[in-house]
């Protein structure tokens, strides 16, 4: 799988609000936030951003197994979320 593969899946496939969790989560562009701080700063419960946090994580790996699976058409043409 490429790199292009899983950046288009991160910015075609996640709402901005999922991108925003996994960014500060993971510490994309700033520190690892915890789930108390990244609800902080999105200003929505710990318990919502693990709620987005899992979903996100579900759309991601639904896209990239259907790309690792040669389903890249069916992939495309369809919203995970």
């Amino acid at each position: 799988m490429s790199e292009a593969e899983i950046d288009s899946a991160f910015n075609d496939e996640l709402t901005d609000q999922q991108k925003d969790v996994l960014n500060l989560r993971n510490g994309v562009g700033t520190k690892h936030g915890t789930f108390q701080e990244v609800s902080e700063r999105l200003e929505i419960t710990r318990e919502r951003v693990r709620q987005i946090e899992n979903r996100a994580m579900t759309v991601l790996r639904a896209f990239l197994t259907a790309v690792q699976a040669g389903e890249k058409a069916l992939a495309e043409s369809h919203r995970w979320d």
